[in-house]
């Protein structure tokens, strides 16, 4: 988060614009596969929260990452 942003705060992580912070962190760094669906949705949406949200609270769309 450092190498992203200047100052890293609760924002970053946790609130809703936060939210493709450590979904991003968890794709790039640790290596944890991305469905290829949802790379496409991220990719798409105006704000990636609200799919990233979306995948997270509903079990039939979850997925690892």
């Amino acid at each position: 988060m450092f190498q992203k942003f200047e100052h890293v705060s609760f924002e970053h992580v946790c609130s809703g614009a936060g939210i493709p912070n450590p979904y991003g962190f968890l794709r790039d760094v640790e290596g944890i596969p991305e469905d290829p669906k949802v790379a496409r949705q991220v990719d798409a949406a105006a704000d990636p929260s609200f799919v990233v949200i979306d995948h997270a609270v509903d079990p039939a769309k979850q997925s690892r990452l």
